[in-house]
Parts: structure tokens; sequence; C-alpha cells
């Protein structure tokens, strides 16, 4: 939810591998409050774009397409010795899905 980490990575040249789920909204806080008072609220919002806010500090970065994207770009970066960045688009329709069939229990009160 900020960036300073990730100029602290590259100044102290930490490889660790960041991953961004982007769904522009809270997508779970959306579901939840759909489902607990019929509609949502000050969950959406843009994006800037990532790769090239990671490119900026001087870091490799990615956008996936797929899985298949996401496995090679994340196998990729794992073998780096500098930190990096993946965005990874993701859809919380699946999970709206799944606890749909796990019932009531999944809506925190």
């Amino acid at each position: 939810m900020n960036m300073q980490e990730l100029e602290t990575a590259v100044r102290l040249r930490t490889p660790v591998v960041n991953v961004v789920w982007e769904d522009q909204q809270y997508g779970s806080i959306v579901w939840k409050q759909e489902k607990k008072f019929g509609r949502h609220f000050g969950t959406d919002f843009t994006n800037p774009d990532f790769v090239r806010l990671a490119e900026s500090f001087g870091m490799p970065a990615w956008r996936c397409e797929s899985i298949d994207d996401y496995a090679e770009r994340l196998q990729e970066a794992l073998g780096l010795d500098v930190p990096s960045l993946i965005v990874l688009p993701i859809d919380y329709s699946l999970d709206v899905t799944f606890s749909e069939e796990l019932g009531a229990e999944t809506v925190a009160t």
C-alpha cells in the first residue's frame, strides 16, 4: 500500500520479489460490503503503472498476462540478486464464487 519499501530494497540490494495483486479496487472489501450492506463504497481507485514505477527505482519489473506467465516471471525474479516486482492482475469474483459455496461463515460481522 506504499512504495517506500521498493526504494529501500533497491538501495540495500535486497533480493526480494514483490508481487502486486492488481484489481483497481479493494476487491475483497467490495464483496464483504456488498454482502453486508448491499452496496460498496470507498473501495474503487486507479493504480499507477506499477511496472514503470518499479523501473523508475531501477528495479526489474513485469506485468503478467496469464498464470503461465506468472510462473515464468517468478522463476526469473527468484534467480536475480536484486529486488524485482511482478504485477499480477486478479479477479476477486473467483473468491466470491468460492465463498458462496462455503456459506455465511466467510463474511466477517
